[in-house]
C-alpha cells in the first residue's frame, strides 16, 4: 500500500430521459372548415406575395447623373432618395437630370 494512490471511483451524471411528445396534429385539409365569403377567390400564397412586392420594388438600374436643385449636388439615380433621407432630412426634392 505503500507508494499507491487513493482511487475514488468517477461519478456519473445522472439524466432524466423523457419521452418524447406526441406531434402536433396537422392542419385538415380545408374541407369542413369555415366556408368563404361568397365572392372571394382563392389565391395561392405566391400571387399574395407578388402582389404585395410589385408595388414597392423600384428600378435600381437607374445610372443617370442627376443634379439636386436645393443643394446642387450630382447625385446617381439610385441614390437620389438616399441623398434625400441623409442631407434633407427625408423631405422629397427636385432633380435635373444631367445624362
Amino acid at each position: 500500500m505503500i507508494g499507491e494512490q487513493a482511487v475514488t471511483p468517477a461519478v456519473k451524471p445522472v439524466l432524466e430521459l423523457r419521452k418524447p411528445s406526441p406531434p402536433a396534429p396537422l392542419p385538415s385539409s380545408g374541407k369542413g372548415t369555415k366556408p368563404r365569403p361568397a365572392g372571394s377567390k382563392k389565391t395561392s400564397l405566391r400571387s399574395k406575395v407578388e402582389a404585395d412586392a410589385a408595388p414597392a420594388q423600384m428600378p435600381l438600374t437607374d445610372y443617370g447623373l442627376y443634379k439636386c436643385l436645393s443643394c446642387g449636388k450630382m447625385v446617381l439615380g439610385f441614390d437620389r432618395e438616399n441623398h434625400s433621407r441623409e442631407v434633407h432630412q427625408g423631405e422629397e426634392q427636385k432633380y435635373e437630370k444631367k445624362r
